[in-house]
Parts: structure tokens; C-alpha cells; sequence
């Protein structure tokens, strides 16, 4: 009780619920994650959802500090959910740890189980279920379609209803293929070495003693790094809507091989919208104020593609 207070007083802008949901990682079974859940605004609240969206954060972020995004959507009907992956934010966990990309991965999947069956209990009378929609930033994005790969080989059916992504991490900017091999000799003997690229991103640090910023490990720095050949084979198999909010100023995602991962997608043409915003990578920055507008149009895509 005493650490909800806490995150709570730390943000002008409360969720709804903390703790909505209790999430343990797969990774080690033990660590708890911190869960969070923004209600759709008071006069939506006679109505089920028009959809539940899921939050997956990007590397070293977490969720309290984007109750801004979620109170936009929730002020249009939506429920806003999410969780701080292992290690990360009000998350228990090694601090800014990835062992393992496919325990990430996991968790995102677990999660977004427990929320369907959350809401499916809730609203036992509807005729089909509400749609969930991943919302993802950076990592999160290829941690989100990682989930749905593995739900489609396990339960033969789709995750998410749905992709609204920013920055999505299909392909890094810098190039450098002698630090990539540096690593994998690293994780071979030394993964908790600590290390760092000698090309540093522009964007400006974040004055944020929660977020995770560095130094990582070789194993985390290779888990971020690399995209797995499954993934990249699982591309082509990618059917549902999707939304991608690009910035044109990046310096850590490489857009044009974000681009060429979605023309291997197999969703309609017009189920597929991208747009370039005048950003840095962190485009949901609630300092710059151009977020507001990314949320204005993924919403009128959102209202488009579930016929609001």
C-alpha cells in the first residue's frame, strides 16, 4: 500500500487502478510486475469498452508517467492497460536486465491474457469479445508481435485485434555488425559484462531517476539488438490492422527497414496506415507536444478500422 502511495503522489495524472492485475514473470517465476489500468471516461462507463489497448513500453521506460496518452484514449472510450517489463519501472526484477527476449516476450503474452479474460468475465453477455489492441512503443512494438507469433503457434489464434505502434524496433540506425559480434562472444563467457557502443544516440537524456537509461549488459544489449529469424519469418504472416507513427528524425530506429518490414506484413493495403511526424525517437514525449497529434490520428484510425 505504502509503494502505490508512493507511485501515485510521484504523477499529476493518477491511473484509475494500480495493481489492477497481479503479473508474475515467467522469467524467474517470482518477480512481481507492476500493473496499472486507466478506465474509459464517466459517460462511456454505462457501455463496455469500444476496445481495451495494451501499453508495451520501449527499453528502459515505464508506464506511470504516460497516464496523459491513456487519459486521451480513455476520454474517448477505451481502457487503457499495461505493465513495467521485468527490471524495469515499479517492476521487481534485476534492474535494466533482459536475459531473455522470449521471457519478455512472454510476460507481454501473459498479460494480455489475463486482460481478455479480465474483461470476458466482466462482459459475459456480449456477443463477441472487445477487441484488444497493443499499443507499442520501440521494443515494445517487436515485443507485442513476438507474443502474437507465439499465441498463433500455441492457440491457433490471434493475441492482439490490432497493431497502433511509435518507433517501432524493426532495425536499428547505427549500423555495426563488429559490436553485434562482440557481443555473442561475450555471452558466451562474459553476458553480465557491462558494455556500450562507441556511437551514442542524439537524443537528449531524460531527467527521470526511474527510467533505465544504461550501462547494460552484453546479454540485454544483444536480446535488444538482434531480430530473430523466426521473427523475421513470421512477418509475412501478419494479417491484422495496422497503425505506425514514424519519426522523421530518429537517430535510433532505422525507418526504412521499418518500411520494408511492413511490406512483408499480408494486412490489406487499407488496413494499413504510416505516418511521419517532425520527432526524435521519443515521440510520445509529453514535452513535445506532438504527441497530442500522433493521438489524434491513431484514434481516427482505431474509430475507422472498428467502425466508431
Amino acid at each position: 500500500m505504502e509503494n502505490q502511495q508512493q507511485v501515485q503522489e510521484s504523477n499529476d495524472e493518477t491511473w484509475t487502478k494500480l495493481d489492477f492485475l497481479e503479473l508474475i514473470s515467467v522469467h524467474d517465476n517470482k518477480s512481481r510486475l507492476k500493473t496499472y489500468q486507466y478506465e474509459r471516461g464517466e459517460k462511456y462507463k454505462p457501455h463496455p469498452p469500444k476496445a481495451v489497448i495494451i501499453y508495451t513500453h520501449g527499453l528502459g521506460a515505464y508506464l506511470l508517467k504516460h497516464s496523459y496518452i491513456a487519459k486521451t484514449f480513455s476520454d474517448q472510450g477505451y481502457d487503457f492497460v499495461g505493465y513495467d517489463s521485468l527490471g524495469f519501472g515499479y517492476s521487481e526484477g534485476e534492474r535494466g536486465v533482459i536475459n531473455s527476449f522470449e521471457d519478455y516476450s512472454e510476460d507481454v503474452r501473459q498479460f494480455t491474457i489475463k486482460v481478455s479474460d479480465y474483461y470476458n468475465n466482466l462482459y459475459l453477455d456480449l456477443e463477441s469479445p472487445i477487441p484488444i489492441i497493443n499499443y507499442g512503443y520501440s521494443l515494445g512494438a517487436r515485443a507485442a508481435l513476438t507474443a502474437q507469433r507465439k499465441h498463433k503457434l500455441d492457440c491457433n489464434a490471434n493475441l492482439f485485434s490490432a497493431f497502433v505502434w511509435q518507433a517501432p524496433a524493426f532495425g536499428r540506425k547505427v549500423k555495426d555488425p563488429e559490436y553485434l559480434e562482440l557481443l555473442d562472444k561475450l555471452c558466451e563467457t562474459e553476458p553480465n559484462k557491462i558494455v556500450s557502443q562507441t556511437k551514442i544516440s542524439s537524443i537528449k537524456p531524460i531527467d527521470d531517476p526511474i527510467s533505465f537509461r544504461g550501462p547494460y549488459t552484453a546479454r540485454s544489449q544483444q536480446q535488444y539488438m538482434n531480430i530473430p529469424q523466426y521473427l523475421r519469418d513470421f512477418y509475412k504472416e501478419v494479417t491484422e490492422p495496422v497503425f505506425v507513427a514514424l519519426a522523421s528524425n530518429d537517430s535510433v530506429v532505422d525507418n526504412q527497414d521499418v518500411l520494408s518490414t511492413l511490406e512483408q506484413f499480408e494486412t490489406s493495403k487499407d488496413q494499413i496506415e504510416i505516418k511521419f511526424y517532425e520527432s526524435e525517437h521519443n515521440i510520445l514525449t509529453k514535452g513535445q507536444e506532438i504527441w497530442r497529434q500522433v493521438t489524434i490520428d491513431e484514434i481516427q484510425f482505431l474509430s475507422r478500422i472498428l467502425n466508431y
